[in-house]
Protein backbone atom coordinates (compact mmCIF):
# COMPACT_ATOMS: atom_id res chain seq x y z
CA UNK A 1 0.00 0.00 0.00
CA UNK A 2 1.70 3.45 -1.06
CA UNK A 3 -0.22 6.09 1.52
CA UNK A 4 -0.56 3.33 4.66
CA UNK A 5 2.57 1.79 4.80
CA UNK A 6 4.77 3.15 7.88
CA UNK A 7 7.82 4.14 5.65
CA UNK A 8 8.13 7.39 3.53
CA UNK A 9 8.03 7.21 -0.12
CA UNK A 10 9.53 9.60 -2.46
CA UNK A 11 7.29 10.86 -5.39
CA UNK A 12 8.01 12.40 -8.80
CA UNK A 13 5.40 14.02 -10.74
CA UNK A 14 5.04 13.61 -14.49
CA UNK A 15 4.25 16.91 -15.79
CA UNK A 16 4.04 16.15 -19.37
CA UNK A 17 2.24 18.21 -21.51
CA UNK A 18 2.60 15.85 -24.68
CA UNK A 19 3.40 11.76 -24.73
CA UNK A 20 6.87 12.34 -26.34
CA UNK A 21 7.82 14.54 -23.02
CA UNK A 22 6.09 11.48 -20.79
CA UNK A 23 7.31 8.89 -22.71
CA UNK A 24 11.14 10.75 -22.73
CA UNK A 25 10.18 11.31 -18.49
CA UNK A 26 9.08 7.66 -17.61
CA UNK A 27 12.02 5.97 -17.69
CA UNK A 28 13.92 8.58 -15.38
CA UNK A 29 10.88 8.45 -13.13
CA UNK A 30 11.18 4.60 -12.62
CA UNK A 31 14.88 5.20 -11.35
CA UNK A 32 14.48 8.13 -9.30
CA UNK A 33 11.02 7.18 -7.52
CA UNK A 34 8.94 4.95 -5.20
CA UNK A 35 5.82 6.49 -6.62
CA UNK A 36 4.83 8.33 -9.64
CA UNK A 37 2.31 10.93 -9.57
CA UNK A 38 0.87 11.46 -12.86
CA UNK A 39 -0.18 15.48 -12.77
CA UNK A 40 -3.35 15.04 -15.40
CA UNK A 41 -4.01 18.42 -15.24
CA UNK A 42 -0.44 19.51 -16.88
CA UNK A 43 -0.85 16.80 -19.92
CA UNK A 44 -2.68 17.59 -23.11
CA UNK A 45 -4.39 14.30 -23.26
CA UNK A 46 -4.97 13.41 -19.68
CA UNK A 47 -5.50 9.80 -20.58
CA UNK A 48 -3.13 7.65 -18.40
CA UNK A 49 -4.12 4.26 -19.54
CA UNK A 50 -1.29 3.72 -21.79
CA UNK A 51 1.41 4.21 -18.65
CA UNK A 52 -0.81 2.30 -16.32
CA UNK A 53 -1.12 -0.36 -18.64
CA UNK A 54 2.63 -1.27 -18.58
CA UNK A 55 3.64 -4.59 -16.42
CA UNK A 56 7.00 -3.43 -14.81
CA UNK A 57 6.22 -0.30 -13.33
CA UNK A 58 6.57 1.84 -9.29
CA UNK A 59 2.83 2.03 -7.99
CA UNK A 60 0.84 5.45 -9.45
CA UNK A 61 -0.66 8.64 -7.80
CA UNK A 62 -3.00 9.93 -9.89
CA UNK A 63 -4.25 13.64 -9.61
CA UNK A 64 -5.98 16.56 -11.64
CA UNK A 65 -5.57 19.43 -9.68
CA UNK A 66 -8.03 21.78 -10.22
CA UNK A 67 -6.83 25.84 -10.81
CA UNK A 68 -8.49 27.00 -7.18
CA UNK A 69 -6.08 24.59 -5.95
CA UNK A 70 -2.85 25.50 -7.72
CA UNK A 71 -3.52 23.24 -10.94
CA UNK A 72 -4.52 23.67 -13.90
CA UNK A 73 -7.65 21.74 -15.02
CA UNK A 74 -10.22 24.40 -15.68
CA UNK A 75 -12.62 22.27 -16.76
CA UNK A 76 -15.96 21.14 -15.63
CA UNK A 77 -15.76 19.15 -11.88
CA UNK A 78 -17.45 16.28 -13.44
CA UNK A 79 -15.14 15.96 -16.01
CA UNK A 80 -12.25 16.25 -13.97
CA UNK A 81 -13.67 13.49 -11.64
CA UNK A 82 -14.41 11.32 -15.02
CA UNK A 83 -10.53 11.52 -15.74
CA UNK A 84 -9.34 10.49 -12.21
CA UNK A 85 -12.20 7.80 -11.99
CA UNK A 86 -11.09 6.20 -15.44
CA UNK A 87 -7.63 6.42 -14.34
CA UNK A 88 -7.86 4.29 -11.11
CA UNK A 89 -9.85 1.93 -13.23
CA UNK A 90 -6.95 1.36 -15.41
CA UNK A 91 -5.02 0.37 -12.45
CA UNK A 92 -3.72 3.49 -10.63
CA UNK A 93 -2.87 2.71 -7.02
CA UNK A 94 -4.20 5.87 -5.54
CA UNK A 95 -5.60 9.20 -5.77
CA UNK A 96 -5.67 12.44 -4.95
CA UNK A 97 -8.76 14.34 -4.11
CA UNK A 98 -9.49 17.75 -2.72
CA UNK A 99 -10.97 18.30 0.40
CA UNK A 100 -13.73 20.77 -0.59
CA UNK A 101 -14.90 18.47 -3.06
CA UNK A 102 -14.44 15.40 -1.10
CA UNK A 103 -18.08 14.81 -0.66
CA UNK A 104 -18.70 15.09 -4.68
CA UNK A 105 -15.77 12.57 -5.15
CA UNK A 106 -16.80 10.07 -3.06
CA UNK A 107 -20.22 9.73 -5.18
CA UNK A 108 -17.78 7.81 -7.59
CA UNK A 109 -16.39 4.28 -7.32
CA UNK A 110 -12.64 4.13 -6.46
CA UNK A 111 -12.40 0.62 -6.70
CA UNK A 112 -9.45 -0.50 -4.29
CA UNK A 113 -7.46 2.72 -4.83
CA UNK A 114 -6.68 4.63 -1.96
CA UNK A 115 -7.60 7.98 -1.45
CA UNK A 116 -5.35 11.19 -0.28
CA UNK A 117 -7.35 13.79 0.66
CA UNK A 118 -5.44 17.35 -0.06
CA UNK A 119 -5.48 20.68 0.20
CA UNK A 120 -3.22 24.23 -0.80
CA UNK A 121 -2.82 26.93 1.04
CA UNK A 122 -0.69 29.30 -1.47
CA UNK A 123 -0.91 33.22 -0.03
CA UNK A 124 1.61 33.09 3.24
CA UNK A 125 0.22 32.70 6.15
CA UNK A 126 -3.47 31.40 5.10
CA UNK A 127 -5.24 29.34 6.63
CA UNK A 128 -5.48 27.89 9.73
CA UNK A 129 -3.31 24.98 10.41
CA UNK A 130 -4.93 23.65 13.39
CA UNK A 131 -8.95 23.21 11.83
CA UNK A 132 -7.12 22.72 8.35
CA UNK A 133 -5.66 19.35 9.66
CA UNK A 134 -8.90 18.62 12.09
CA UNK A 135 -11.00 18.80 8.80
CA UNK A 136 -8.87 16.59 6.02
CA UNK A 137 -8.36 14.17 9.21
CA UNK A 138 -12.30 13.68 10.20
CA UNK A 139 -13.48 12.79 5.71
CA UNK A 140 -11.96 9.28 6.66
CA UNK A 141 -9.51 9.14 3.58
CA UNK A 142 -6.60 6.46 3.57
CA UNK A 143 -3.88 9.81 3.72
CA UNK A 144 -3.77 13.46 4.27
CA UNK A 145 -1.77 16.42 3.08
CA UNK A 146 -1.74 19.55 3.75
CA UNK A 147 0.90 22.23 2.01
CA UNK A 148 0.84 25.80 3.42
CA UNK A 149 3.09 28.61 2.69
CA UNK A 150 5.00 29.65 5.87
CA UNK A 151 7.01 33.01 6.33
CA UNK A 152 9.89 31.79 7.78
CA UNK A 153 11.20 28.66 8.89
CA UNK A 154 10.43 28.65 12.06
CA UNK A 155 6.94 28.08 10.97
CA UNK A 156 7.54 25.52 8.72
CA UNK A 157 9.56 23.66 11.56
CA UNK A 158 5.97 23.62 13.88
CA UNK A 159 4.67 22.33 10.62
CA UNK A 160 6.82 19.30 10.83
CA UNK A 161 6.50 18.89 14.77
CA UNK A 162 2.79 18.19 13.88
CA UNK A 163 3.52 15.30 11.61
CA UNK A 164 4.01 12.51 14.50
CA UNK A 165 0.72 13.91 16.26
CA UNK A 166 -1.76 13.01 13.32
CA UNK A 167 -3.66 9.57 13.87
CA UNK A 168 -3.97 9.85 10.15
CA UNK A 169 -0.36 8.75 7.97
CA UNK A 170 0.15 12.60 7.07
CA UNK A 171 2.18 14.54 4.64
CA UNK A 172 2.89 18.53 5.49
CA UNK A 173 4.40 20.82 3.35
CA UNK A 174 5.64 23.48 3.61
CA UNK A 175 5.70 26.05 0.11
CA UNK A 176 8.48 28.47 -1.22
CA UNK A 177 12.04 28.97 0.29
CA UNK A 178 10.99 29.46 3.76
CA UNK A 179 9.20 25.99 3.64
CA UNK A 180 12.13 23.78 1.69
CA UNK A 181 12.96 22.37 5.09
CA UNK A 182 10.25 20.26 5.22
CA UNK A 183 11.11 18.54 1.95
CA UNK A 184 14.43 18.27 2.65
CA UNK A 185 13.83 16.57 6.32
CA UNK A 186 10.21 15.51 5.70
CA UNK A 187 11.01 11.80 5.72
CA UNK A 188 13.07 12.16 8.61
CA UNK A 189 9.95 13.82 10.29
CA UNK A 190 7.76 11.77 9.42
CA UNK A 191 6.01 12.69 6.38
CA UNK A 192 4.49 10.04 4.40
CA UNK A 193 4.99 11.18 0.75
CA UNK A 194 8.00 13.16 0.09
CA UNK A 195 6.92 15.32 -3.41
CA UNK A 196 10.04 15.88 -5.89
CA UNK A 197 10.38 17.26 -9.67
CA UNK A 198 12.26 15.33 -11.97
CA UNK A 199 14.50 18.01 -12.50
CA UNK A 200 14.65 21.97 -11.94
CA UNK A 201 12.23 22.54 -15.09
CA UNK A 202 9.64 20.61 -13.71
CA UNK A 203 8.71 21.65 -10.57
CA UNK A 204 4.50 21.57 -10.22
CA UNK A 205 4.63 23.17 -6.70
CA UNK A 206 6.63 26.64 -4.81
CA UNK A 207 10.22 25.43 -3.59
CA UNK A 208 9.75 21.67 -4.74
CA UNK A 209 13.51 20.12 -4.69
CA UNK A 210 14.80 17.83 -7.57
CA UNK A 211 14.34 14.08 -6.74
CA UNK A 212 17.94 13.46 -7.22
CA UNK A 213 19.04 16.55 -4.54
CA UNK A 214 16.85 14.69 -2.14
CA UNK A 215 18.46 11.09 -3.04
CA UNK A 216 22.27 12.43 -3.08
CA UNK A 217 22.22 15.56 -0.63
CA UNK A 218 19.37 14.92 1.52
CA UNK A 219 20.10 10.93 1.68
CA UNK A 220 16.54 10.53 1.39
CA UNK A 221 16.62 6.12 1.79
CA UNK A 222 19.11 7.26 5.29
CA UNK A 223 16.77 9.53 6.47
CA UNK A 224 13.53 6.74 5.76
CA UNK A 225 15.35 4.14 7.92
CA UNK A 226 16.03 6.41 10.96
CA UNK A 227 19.99 6.95 10.32
CA UNK A 228 20.13 10.66 10.27
CA UNK A 229 20.46 11.58 14.30
CA UNK A 230 20.37 15.04 13.49
CA UNK A 231 20.81 18.26 11.10
CA UNK A 232 22.71 21.42 10.75
CA UNK A 233 21.56 24.36 8.87
CA UNK A 234 22.86 27.41 7.41
CA UNK A 235 20.05 30.29 8.71
CA UNK A 236 19.30 33.84 6.98
CA UNK A 237 16.84 36.19 4.52
CA UNK A 238 17.32 35.54 2.06
CA UNK A 239 19.55 31.89 1.62
CA UNK A 240 18.80 30.42 -2.07
CA UNK A 241 21.84 31.42 -2.94
CA UNK A 242 24.23 29.90 -0.51
CA UNK A 243 25.82 26.86 -1.45
CA UNK A 244 26.88 25.90 1.83
CA UNK A 245 24.31 22.88 2.29
CA UNK A 246 25.90 21.47 -1.06
CA UNK A 247 29.23 21.62 0.19
CA UNK A 248 28.74 20.53 3.84
CA UNK A 249 26.04 17.36 2.92
CA UNK A 250 28.61 16.41 -0.03
CA UNK A 251 31.29 15.53 3.02
CA UNK A 252 28.93 14.67 5.48
CA UNK A 253 27.68 11.98 2.80
CA UNK A 254 31.07 11.28 2.07
CA UNK A 255 32.34 10.71 5.47
CA UNK A 256 29.07 8.74 6.40
CA UNK A 257 28.46 10.76 9.07
CA UNK A 258 24.86 10.98 10.50
CA UNK A 259 23.66 14.30 9.92
CA UNK A 260 22.10 16.48 6.94
CA UNK A 261 22.74 20.54 6.32
CA UNK A 262 19.69 22.25 5.24
CA UNK A 263 18.94 25.95 4.36
CA UNK A 264 16.32 28.05 6.64
CA UNK A 265 15.04 31.22 5.47
CA UNK A 266 14.31 32.85 8.66
CA UNK A 267 13.01 36.43 9.50
CA UNK A 268 12.66 36.55 13.36
CA UNK A 269 15.96 34.98 14.94
CA UNK A 270 14.69 34.89 18.70
CA UNK A 271 11.28 33.22 18.00
CA UNK A 272 13.37 30.81 15.25
CA UNK A 273 16.06 29.55 18.15
CA UNK A 274 13.17 29.10 20.59
CA UNK A 275 11.68 26.84 18.15
CA UNK A 276 15.06 24.48 18.03
CA UNK A 277 14.71 23.42 21.15
CA UNK A 278 12.34 20.74 19.69
CA UNK A 279 14.68 19.35 16.90
CA UNK A 280 17.27 17.18 16.69
CA UNK A 281 19.62 20.76 15.21
CA UNK A 282 23.59 20.74 16.19
CA UNK A 283 24.85 23.27 14.69
CA UNK A 284 24.27 26.73 12.68
CA UNK A 285 25.34 28.44 10.41
CA UNK A 286 24.25 32.17 10.74
CA UNK A 287 24.35 34.91 7.40
CA UNK A 288 22.92 38.24 7.03
CA UNK A 289 21.03 39.55 8.69
CA UNK A 290 21.26 37.44 11.87
CA UNK A 291 25.15 37.28 12.86
CA UNK A 292 24.36 39.61 16.02
CA UNK A 293 21.01 37.98 17.49
CA UNK A 294 22.86 34.81 16.90
CA UNK A 295 25.80 36.12 19.07
CA UNK A 296 22.97 37.48 21.46
CA UNK A 297 21.02 34.19 21.26
CA UNK A 298 24.02 32.67 22.47
CA UNK A 299 25.26 31.79 26.18
CA UNK A 300 29.04 31.35 25.79
CA UNK A 301 30.81 32.95 23.29
CA UNK A 302 34.99 32.83 21.96
CA UNK A 303 36.81 36.26 22.54
CA UNK A 304 36.51 37.03 18.47
CA UNK A 305 32.81 36.79 18.49
CA UNK A 306 32.47 38.97 21.69
CA UNK A 307 34.96 41.76 20.69
CA UNK A 308 33.25 41.41 17.30
CA UNK A 309 29.53 41.88 18.68
CA UNK A 310 28.24 39.33 15.95
CA UNK A 311 28.49 35.47 15.69
CA UNK A 312 28.30 33.43 12.31
CA UNK A 313 28.97 29.95 13.91
CA UNK A 314 26.47 28.68 16.88
CA UNK A 315 27.35 25.26 18.56
CA UNK A 316 24.46 22.84 20.42
CA UNK A 317 26.18 22.28 23.70
CA UNK A 318 24.98 18.96 25.65
CA UNK A 319 22.35 20.77 27.94
CA UNK A 320 20.68 22.41 25.20
CA UNK A 321 22.67 25.99 24.90
CA UNK A 322 24.41 27.69 22.27
CA UNK A 323 27.94 28.63 21.68
CA UNK A 324 28.59 31.26 19.62
CA UNK A 325 32.29 31.74 17.54
CA UNK A 326 32.72 33.89 14.71
CA UNK A 327 34.90 31.85 12.25
CA UNK A 328 34.34 34.86 9.25
CA UNK A 329 37.12 37.36 11.09
CA UNK A 330 40.16 34.22 10.84
CA UNK A 331 38.41 33.72 7.15
CA UNK A 332 38.97 37.59 6.06
CA UNK A 333 43.11 36.80 6.52
CA UNK A 334 43.01 33.59 5.14
CA UNK A 335 41.50 34.81 2.33
CA UNK A 336 43.64 37.36 1.81
CA UNK A 337 47.41 35.69 2.24
CA UNK A 338 47.36 35.65 6.25
CA UNK A 339 48.22 38.44 8.78
CA UNK A 340 52.05 39.29 7.60
CA UNK A 341 50.16 40.19 4.02
CA UNK A 342 48.03 43.10 5.70
CA UNK A 343 49.84 44.47 8.51
CA UNK A 344 51.01 48.47 7.98
CA UNK A 345 48.51 48.31 4.57
CA UNK A 346 45.96 51.02 4.23
CA UNK A 347 42.38 49.11 3.89
CA UNK A 348 39.15 50.08 2.79
CA UNK A 349 35.84 48.28 4.04
CA UNK A 350 32.88 48.77 2.74
CA UNK A 351 29.76 48.22 4.81
CA UNK A 352 28.98 48.24 8.28
CA UNK A 353 27.61 44.69 9.27
CA UNK A 354 28.17 41.18 10.95
CA UNK A 355 30.52 40.53 7.76
CA UNK A 356 31.81 43.96 7.78
CA UNK A 357 32.57 43.80 11.73
CA UNK A 358 34.62 40.65 11.41
CA UNK A 359 36.73 42.08 8.46
CA UNK A 360 37.80 45.03 10.18
CA UNK A 361 38.53 43.54 13.79
CA UNK A 362 40.59 40.84 11.97
CA UNK A 363 42.39 43.67 10.06
CA UNK A 364 42.97 45.85 12.80
CA UNK A 365 44.44 42.79 15.08
CA UNK A 366 46.81 42.07 11.89
CA UNK A 367 47.97 45.81 12.62
CA UNK A 368 46.38 47.14 9.14
CA UNK A 369 45.00 50.34 8.88
CA UNK A 370 41.60 50.62 8.32
CA UNK A 371 38.72 53.17 6.83
CA UNK A 372 35.31 51.76 6.70
CA UNK A 373 32.34 53.24 4.49
CA UNK A 374 28.37 52.36 4.45
CA UNK A 375 25.58 53.93 2.61
CA UNK A 376 24.46 54.66 6.02
CA UNK A 377 27.37 57.23 7.29
CA UNK A 378 26.41 56.81 11.17
CA UNK A 379 26.51 52.94 11.05
CA UNK A 380 30.32 52.92 9.84
CA UNK A 381 30.62 55.92 12.55
CA UNK A 382 29.60 53.46 15.06
CA UNK A 383 31.68 50.47 13.83
CA UNK A 384 34.47 52.52 13.36
CA UNK A 385 34.48 54.21 16.97
CA UNK A 386 33.68 50.53 18.12
CA UNK A 387 36.74 49.04 16.89
CA UNK A 388 39.08 51.82 16.04
CA UNK A 389 38.93 52.13 12.42
CA UNK A 390 38.68 55.12 10.60
CA UNK A 391 35.08 56.21 9.57
CA UNK A 392 34.28 57.88 6.01
CA UNK A 393 31.64 59.91 5.35
CA UNK A 394 29.78 58.28 2.29
CA UNK A 395 30.54 55.23 -0.47
CA UNK A 396 31.61 57.61 -2.57
CA UNK A 397 35.24 56.51 -1.94
CA UNK A 398 38.50 56.73 -4.31
CA UNK A 399 39.03 53.17 -4.01
CA UNK A 400 42.50 53.71 -5.63
CA UNK A 401 43.90 55.56 -2.60
CA UNK A 402 44.13 52.44 -0.47
CA UNK A 403 45.93 49.01 -0.71
CA UNK A 404 43.20 46.88 -0.12
CA UNK A 405 39.23 46.87 -1.27
CA UNK A 406 37.18 44.61 0.88
CA UNK A 407 33.46 44.32 -0.09
CA UNK A 408 31.31 42.91 2.96
CA UNK A 409 28.26 44.38 1.63
CA UNK A 410 25.69 42.13 -0.18
CA UNK A 411 26.04 44.31 -3.14
CA UNK A 412 26.37 42.67 -6.32
CA UNK A 413 24.42 39.31 -4.59
CA UNK A 414 22.73 37.07 -6.97
CA UNK A 415 20.24 37.67 -8.38
CA UNK A 416 21.24 41.47 -8.47
CA UNK A 417 24.57 40.36 -10.38
CA UNK A 418 24.88 43.79 -12.12
CA UNK A 419 25.20 46.22 -8.99
CA UNK A 420 28.22 47.02 -7.39
CA UNK A 421 29.15 49.00 -3.95
CA UNK A 422 31.73 51.54 -5.89
CA UNK A 423 31.99 52.78 -9.80
CA UNK A 424 34.15 51.67 -11.88
CA UNK A 425 37.04 53.57 -13.25
CA UNK A 426 38.40 53.64 -9.37
CA UNK A 427 40.88 50.88 -9.31
CA UNK A 428 44.63 50.77 -10.04
CA UNK A 429 47.36 48.00 -10.36
CA UNK A 430 48.96 46.59 -7.34
CA UNK A 431 45.59 46.88 -5.45
CA UNK A 432 43.77 44.09 -3.84
CA UNK A 433 40.01 44.12 -3.99
CA UNK A 434 38.81 40.98 -2.29
CA UNK A 435 34.64 40.47 -2.58
CA UNK A 436 33.56 38.55 0.14
CA UNK A 437 30.10 37.67 -2.09
CA UNK A 438 30.52 34.36 -4.25
CA UNK A 439 27.24 33.94 -5.99
CA UNK A 440 28.16 35.36 -8.56
CA UNK A 441 31.70 34.22 -8.57
CA UNK A 442 32.84 37.18 -10.45
CA UNK A 443 30.86 39.98 -9.10
CA UNK A 444 30.45 43.46 -11.25
CA UNK A 445 33.10 44.83 -8.34
CA UNK A 446 35.34 42.39 -9.23
CA UNK A 447 35.17 42.76 -13.00
CA UNK A 448 35.83 46.40 -13.09
CA UNK A 449 38.70 46.02 -10.63
CA UNK A 450 39.86 43.09 -12.69
CA UNK A 451 39.38 45.66 -15.57
CA UNK A 452 41.96 48.50 -13.83
CA UNK A 453 44.78 46.38 -13.08
CA UNK A 454 44.16 45.06 -9.55
CA UNK A 455 44.75 41.87 -8.44
CA UNK A 456 41.68 39.64 -7.49
CA UNK A 457 40.18 37.79 -4.06
CA UNK A 458 37.59 35.86 -5.05
CA UNK A 459 34.38 35.22 -2.31
CA UNK A 460 34.73 31.82 -2.14
CA UNK A 461 37.73 31.84 -0.75
CA UNK A 462 36.60 33.20 2.56
CA UNK A 463 33.65 31.03 2.10
CA UNK A 464 35.28 27.92 2.53
CA UNK A 465 37.77 28.99 4.60
CA UNK A 466 34.68 29.94 7.51
CA UNK A 467 33.10 27.02 6.60
CA UNK A 468 36.23 25.06 7.26
CA UNK A 469 36.78 26.40 10.71
CA UNK A 470 32.77 25.73 10.79
CA UNK A 471 32.76 21.92 10.03
CA UNK A 472 36.54 21.56 12.48
CA UNK A 473 34.22 22.32 15.11
CA UNK A 474 31.49 20.29 14.52
CA UNK A 475 33.19 17.40 13.65
CA UNK A 476 36.14 17.02 14.89
CA UNK A 477 38.22 16.66 11.87
CA UNK A 478 39.82 18.25 9.11
CA UNK A 479 37.47 19.49 6.33
CA UNK A 480 37.35 18.32 2.87
CA UNK A 481 38.98 21.09 0.94
CA UNK A 482 40.10 19.80 -1.96
CA UNK A 483 36.74 18.59 -2.74
CA UNK A 484 35.06 21.46 -1.25
CA UNK A 485 37.26 23.65 -4.06
CA UNK A 486 36.08 20.97 -6.77
CA UNK A 487 32.26 21.78 -6.25
CA UNK A 488 32.60 25.50 -6.06
CA UNK A 489 34.56 25.08 -9.36
CA UNK A 490 31.85 22.96 -11.16
CA UNK A 491 28.76 24.73 -12.22
CA UNK A 492 25.93 24.82 -10.11
CA UNK A 493 23.62 22.31 -9.60
CA UNK A 494 19.99 23.84 -9.30
CA UNK A 495 17.41 21.94 -6.68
Amino acid sequence: MILTEGIPRLVVSLVGPDRTSLERDWGRAQALADVVELRLDLWDEPDASWILARSERRPVIVTCRPVRQGGQWAGSESGRLDHLERAVRAGAEAVDLELDTWATACERDWMSAERLVSHHEFEPGAGDVEELLARLGAVGAEALKLAITPSDAENALALLERVSRLATPATLIGMGEAGQVTRALGARYGNRLIYAALDADSRVAPGQLAADRLRIDYRFAEQSSDQIEGWYAVVGNPVAQSRSPEIHNLALSEESLPFVYVPLRVIDFSRFIERLAAHPCRGLSVTLPHKRAALEASTAADSAAREIGAANTLTRRLDGSWEAINTDAPAVLASLGGPEQVSGREVLVLGAGGASRAAVWALRQAGAQVSVANRTASRAAALGEELGARALPSLDVEASDYDIVVNATSVGLAPDTEATPLPAGRFRPGQVVFDTIYTPRHTRLLRDAAAGGAQLVLGEEMFLHQARLQWERWMGRPAPLRTWRARLSAPRELS
